[in-house]
């Protein structure tokens, strides 16, 4: 036996809301008469009709680049992108990578159809009009239809276990830095909305201290500082944590229902796991307004009507429905209140097959044009595994609008500076953690904030309050 019937497994987690879409390379731009000069549609173009329903060629193929290693590229087989296979007479090859990858793209001039990536201030975002096409002027050669729902997408715009686990460290700092803190309520910015530094913030530093001892008493394994994404999944799906800092349940609700499918007694809940010593109360992230994925269709896009026509399926109502609940009939109902259910047989394979409902179905996965409205449509739109979660997290809501791309441009010394502290402070944090004893922790931060002196750090706060200001400027228009 696991546990014991009553005992629920906890977990803290950050909530992470709409993954809006931010469309890139949308200003004009001297790539106007680059698209002047692409050939004419070859059907009948209207504002009021998407081009996909009019655009009867076949056998047409896009090579659509996402820069994360962790995205499906499979296509076509699958209940979902099996239909927006049918439908826009389309085959999508997907090719996944990371920055090294996308920038050996570059560095070879030869670009495929489509990019997206989550970055918005790096400098292949920065530098989109020189190889991207603006896409309102593709849409006015192509699918002007697409404006009509950009436009709406936009203004409408969350003894066996392992005592204490979080999630891996590729990419990032886990969730034991930001969620954290969130999770302590550090503040955001410091008086007259200044950049403030939330890792040396007194409260965070406290509970560093305490992970420190937490680790000495071998309650935190060296593992989970080496685990990768898979192996943590793993271990959520077989119920290898007592407890878990998680920073987005969401991402692994596939996990946490195979546990809860496999394990009916049991379960993981969310809780008020860590608490401010300073009384602040928890303020966990939601969705930003800058948006998370950013697509773009190249200048060497071999098909751009095509392409602008999927970005516009992808964006509307139609498109909508299909990658979060699927085919109406066969996996959904409409009710008369305009939200939808599950049919009986979709909601068995959701709630008792969730790897199925993964690889078969890929329900709510397809994300990079995804809104979270069209979710609120289905109460059941989440695995009920973290259905407690979500209700846990909501009244911890809190917008984090003021810092959003506040870091220094990319390619500036600045720039440069800060990607030298943030992987120190990687470094740094594990190194906390796992310090010997109390002297040995204050040693390791004091040769940080030295680091961090030694690299510009006034500068580049600098930079982020100017940054922050205009951020708070734009949020009062």
């Amino acid at each position: 036996m696991r546990a014991m019937v009553g005992l629920r497994k906890a977990v803290v987690a950050s909530l992470c809301a709409a993954m809006a879409v931010s469309l890139g390379a949308c200003g004009s731009s001297s790539a106007d008469s680059a698209v002047s000069k692409l050939p004419d549609p070859t059907y009948k173009v209207s504002a009021d009709t998407p081009a996909w329903k009019s655009d009867k060629s076949k056998d047409n193929t896009l090579t659509w680049y996402v820069n994360a290693d962790w995205w499906n590229k499979s296509f076509g087989k699958d209940l979902i992108t099996a239909q927006i296979k049918k439908d826009l007479h389309l085959n999508i090859n997907f090719v996944t990578g990371d920055d090294t990858k996308l920038n050996t793209y570059f560095a070879s001039g030869k670009l495929p159809d489509v990019i997206t990536t989550f970055d918005s201030t790096s400098k292949v975002s920065q530098t989109a009009s020189q190889w991207a096409y603006p896409l309102q002027e593709l849409a006015d050669k192509y699918d002007p239809y697409f404006n009509k729902v950009a436009k709406k997408a936009i203004k409408e715009k969350f003894p066996d276990l392992i005592p204490f686990g979080f999630n891996d460290f590729s990419g990032g700092n886990s969730s034991l830095e930001t969620t954290v803190q969130d999770m302590l309520g550090v503040p955001i910015t410091g008086k007259g909305n200044s950049y403030y530094d939330r890792d040396l913030d007194s409260d965070y530093i406290k509970w560093l201290d305490t992970f420190r001892k937490v680790h000495a008493d071998g309650n935190i394994s060296d593992d989970s500082f080496a685990d990768d994404a898979d192996t943590f999944k793993e271990k959520v799906s077989s119920g290898k944590y007592a407890t878990m800092m998680m920073d987005n349940f969401v991402s692994q609700g596939t996990q946490l229902q195979t546990f809860a499918s496999q394990h009916p007694d049991e379960q993981y809940v969310a809780v008020n796991g860590i608490m401010s010593t300073e009384g602040r109360k928890p303020t966990l992230s939601q969705s930003g307004l800058s948006g998370w994925s950013i697509s773009y269709i190249t200048k060497q896009s071999k098909n751009a009507a095509k392409a602008i026509q999927t970005f516009e399926y992808l964006l509307s109502d139609y498109g909508q429905m299909l990658t979060n609940f699927g085919i109406e009939g066969k996996t959904y109902t409409k009710n008369a209140d305009g939200t939808v259910s599950w049919t009986a047989e979709a909601d068995k394979i959701r709630l008792n097959d969730p790897d199925k409902w993964q690889t078969d179905y890929r329900m709510g996965e397809f994300v990079l044009f995804g809104h979270d409205r069209y979710k609120g449509l289905n109460k059941a739109s989440f695995v009920d595994a973290i259905t407690q979660m979500q209700k846990w997290g909501q009244s911890y809501l809190t917008p984090e609008f003021q810092i959003e791309n506040i870091q220094p441009d990319t390619g500036s010394s600045e720039a440069r500076a800060l990607t030298a502290i943030q992987t120190n402070w990687s470094t740094t944090m594990v190194s906390l953690i796992r310090a010997d004893s109390e002297s040995g922790f204050q040693s390791i931060l004091a040769k940080y904030k030295q680091f961090q002196k030694s690299n510009s750090i006034d500068a580049i706060n600098k930079i982020r309050d100017q940054k922050i200001k205009a951020n708070v400027e734009r949020l009062k228009d």
